[in-house]
């Protein structure tokens, strides 16, 4: 999933696609999530500027609490801001 997130993150960073949406099952689409009924969601919020693998590594985590306390896979979503006031401008 890595290779492919990032090269989706570097879109979304250059602002030629709006949204990304990483299903549960690790599929990464670019776009507005489907409706899911009955699914969890996290949302992960950051700059993820860079992404490293403790995002990624969090991120599991969480879908593992949220799986191992209800029993239902959860998708997850990070909310990306483009620019970070705790990191300054952006270069």
């Amino acid at each position: 999933m890595g290779g492919q997130l990032m090269a989706l993150i570097t879109r979304f960073l250059a602002k030629e696609i709006e949204t990304l949406y990483v299903a549960g099952d690790g599929r990464v689409n670019p776009g507005i999530p489907p409706r899911m009924e009955g699914r969890r969601l996290i949302c992960f919020p950051g700059s993820f500027n860079p992404l490293h693998t403790g995002h990624l590594r969090l991120a599991a985590a969480a879908r593992d609490i949220v799986y191992q306390n209800s029993g239902k896979e959860a998708d997850l979503i990070f909310e990306m801001s483009v620019s970070n006031a705790d990191k300054g401008k952006p270069k």
